[in-house]
């Protein structure tokens, strides 16, 4: 065929592209969703399968003071039952696993566990069941307009080396974000980040939907510079998709990290997104946790740091235990950073967290002291997950332009609708899974 009739054109079939696909399907829409890679999931099928966020305004504040908390709300109000939802559709959904972030929020976050691939797999029967397309290896090249709204898009697949031609009333972007694009990660995010950072991602996360939106007049985010990620071990080579979960370094929020100067970076507790995106800037720094850091770690996030610097040095990772601060401070200035710095940082640090003194940088919580020794440290790098910036929408998902004014027929979801978090991080599937959804209905009302 050289062209074909749908309700619904979805771009990506991740957790947001999938969750506004089933939704139409599930109202009688005929949806075709193109994702470029062979399976679908995206970066979801490399998560936990936590689906969760803060419960209070005030908790929202505190991850991300410049996120975005109307968009939020809509997830706080909707997330009951759109996980109710997901199990109408015969996914197990259980009841949460105690995230790493626990150690964060107070109070803890809410949500459930989704199985991920059971949910792919009934979204796709969902949208199948009503005479819609699920196409891999399929990529979404130019977006069609007339009369100023989005009304389809061409497609290219292995098998149509002509491409096609989808006509439908609304357009949902959903292909995960630009972190694996090595040009817009330098153009967004600077190219001194996006070169010091790995990749923990989904690979085909392109930009596809950032670069369709813009080509169709869409504005994008504020901020566009700052990414969610984490702090990894300094392995050497590359990491691979079982590297992902296990080298998380999720008790950094505990203990102390310094660039080559010596001097620590940011408030270590703020979470993950700071660190990481504070360690993308220096490329290298150290993580240094004393005895009470490792049993605390341990304690309320089941992590041994002991065995994880020997998992670390296995792999490359300069790292040691060693017996004082001052023996420390010898071994780190052999890596080439400044010993003497990092000791008298340390020195300070302690006196601070024993009421003695204070610091440069403030630390909220987890106010626990490195101690003498024995101490842990060992080189850490940042590795991005998911782009923050992306697509500037409303709360219906519809994405917006420059003057502030509605796209018609077109939706973005998902980590592509960006400003959602700028500096913190409030849950990723959450926002895919009722934002996909409320982008599918929104869609298939406005005609």
């Amino acid at each position: 065929m050289d062209s074909a009739d749908f309700d619904l054109l979805v771009v990506g079939g991740g957790m947001a592209g999938m969750s506004a696909a089933a939704e139409a399907a599930c109202q009688g829409a005929r949806v075709v969703v193109c994702e470029v890679a062979d399976r679908l999931g995206g970066t979801a099928l490399l998560s936990t399968g936590n689906v969760w966020t803060v419960q209070t305004p005030e908790a929202f504040r505190q991850a991300d003071p410049d996120g975005d908390e109307t968009l939020w709300q809509v997830v706080r109000n909707d997330l009951e039952e759109s996980l109710e939802w997901v199990s109408s559709l015969g996914v197990a959904v259980h009841e949460r696993h105690r995230a790493s972030s626990s150690s964060t929020y107070d109070p803890p976050p809410i949500g459930r566990n989704v199985d991920i691939e059971a949910y792919m797999a009934r979204s796709r029967r969902a949208v199948e069941s009503a005479d819609g397309w699920v196409l891999n290896g399929t990529t979404v090249v130019d977006l069609h307009t007339s009369a100023g709204a989005v009304v389809g898009g061409s497609i290219q697949t292995a098998s149509t080396r002509d491409g096609l031609d989808i006509q439908a009333r609304g357009v949902v972007l959903a292909s995960g974000g630009f972190q694996a694009s090595p040009d817009l990660r330098a153009h967004y995010l600077g190219q001194a980040v996006a070169g010091s950072v790995a990749v923990r991602s989904n690979p085909d996360s392109q930009g596809i939907a950032l670069t369709l939106g813009l080509r169709a007049g869409a504005s994008t985010s504020p901020k566009m510079d700052t990414f969610y990620g984490v702090i990894l071990p300094a392995v050497a080579g590359n990491i691979s998709e079982g590297d992902y979960r296990g080298l998380v370094i999720h008790a950094a929020v505990f203990g102390v990290v310094v660039g080559a100067d010596g001097r620590r970076l940011t408030d270590e507790s703020a979470g993950a997104v700071a660190l990481a995106n504070a360690v993308a800037r220096t490329g290298r720094a150290l993580f240094i946790a004393g005895p009470e850091m490792v049993r605390e770690a341990y304690e309320r996030l089941g992590m041994d740091l002991t065995e994880l610097v020997r998992t670390a040095g296995a792999r490359g990772t300069r790292c040691v235990t060693a017996d004082s601060v001052r023996s420390l401070a010898c071994t780190v200035t052999e890596w080439g950073y400044d010993g003497a710095a990092t000791r008298a940082t340390i020195e300070q640090f302690d006196r601070a967290m024993r009421g003695d003194g204070s610091t440069s940088l403030p630390r909220v919580r987890h106010r626990l002291p490195v101690g003498d020794g024995p101490v842990s440290v060992l080189e850490v790098q940042a590795a991005i997950t998911s782009t923050f910036g992306g697509l500037r929408t409303d709360t219906h998902g519809r994405v917006l332009k420059s003057d502030g004014s509605t796209l018609p027929g077109l939706f973005a979801a998902g980590v592509d609708q960006g400003g959602y978090n700028v500096s913190g991080y409030v849950g990723g599937l959450s926002r895919a899974l009722v934002y996909g959804r409320r982008a599918a209905r929104k869609a298939l009302s406005d005609v």
